[in-house]
């Protein structure tokens, strides 16, 4: 094929003929008339490649070692220590003197209905008894919609935040809010009100989720958005059973973030390594006869 070249100048010629054969490895005229002629640089478009290359760049690879992020493992630790000390100061004050005892007074004389059987059910699903099956559930789904490696880290992540926050509650040791006086909806004895337990529970949830998925490009994002709505109704429901005080729920997020953070970050070097073995895993074959 013969090309007839107009009188406009060679580089904007040049230019045009790029943008006519980028998609085909037909040679053009890439330097003044005489010059050699090359392949073109611009690489092949096609769609299923481009799509694959999309997914495939949104998620690193894991398996490179990566060093322990300090900071992660640093603010981790400061925010179990601030929640720890929040736990401290306002048990020596009192609820009372804090404003919290009159605050959960004014609650349980507002409650919604709706607001009531929510947190019902939730009291039960987040309990001690339903919430390892229901870590369960949600981890099957992250199994079902991405990978089992992320799914199992998730259940990992989520367990640590709810569990963390079991030694403050033994460190801090404060009593639950009068179930006479502001006619809680939930019989709670024990002296291990701060911080919530199920208020944790959602926050492992959340974080989890988050900190598994974050390999996935925007799911993370999307993760808190719609999940600190739901941490925040956790923690709401709580007050409205009568069962925490507000700097039970509050201290929950900083505690058990703070933990799950922490371990991410100290994890960090082999969390590639043990993804790829999660995910090269397979059941043994079961000899016959």
């Amino acid at each position: 094929m013969v090309y007839r070249f107009s009188c406009q100048p060679e580089k904007k010629l040049n230019n045009q003929l790029r943008n006519t054969f980028a998609t085909k490895p037909f040679p053009f005229p890439d330097q003044p008339m005489g010059g050699n002629l090359r392949q073109p640089t611009a690489p092949v478009r096609h769609p299923v490649s481009m799509l694959a290359l999309t997914r495939a760049s949104s998620r690193p690879d894991l398996g490179e070692p990566r060093p322990v992020k300090w900071w992660w493992v640093g603010l981790g630790v400061a925010l179990g220590l601030l929640g720890l000390f929040l736990g401290f100061a306002v048990t020596s004050i009192g609820a009372r003197r804090t404003g919290e005892y009159a605050l959960d007074m004014d609650i349980s004389q507002h409650r919604d209905a709706v607001l009531i059987t929510i947190a019902k059910v939730f009291n039960v699903v987040g309990g001690p008894t339903f919430a390892p099956f229901l870590l369960l559930v949600l981890a099957g789904l992250i199994w079902w919609r991405w990978d089992r490696a992320s799914a199992i880290w998730f259940y990992g992540l989520a367990a640590i935040g709810w569990v963390s926050v079991t030694f403050a509650k033994v460190l801090v040791h404060r009593d639950r809010p009068p179930t006479s006086a502001i006619h809680a909806l939930v019989i709670e004895k024990a002296a291990d009100s701060f911080p919530s337990g199920h208020t944790a529970l959602a926050v492992g949830v959340v974080f989890g989720a988050a900190m598994a998925l974050r390999h996935y490009r925007g799911t993370a994002r999307w993760a808190l958005i719609l999940g600190l709505p739901f941490l925040a109704l956790a923690a709401a429901s709580r007050m409205v059973l009568g069962a925490h005080y507000l700097a039970d729920v509050t201290a929950a997020p900083i505690i058990a973030g703070g933990a799950i953070l922490a371990f991410s970050g100290l994890v960090l070097p082999v969390e590639g390594r043990i993804r790829d073995r999660i995910t090269a895993f397979k059941r043994p074959a079961r000899a016959r006869g």
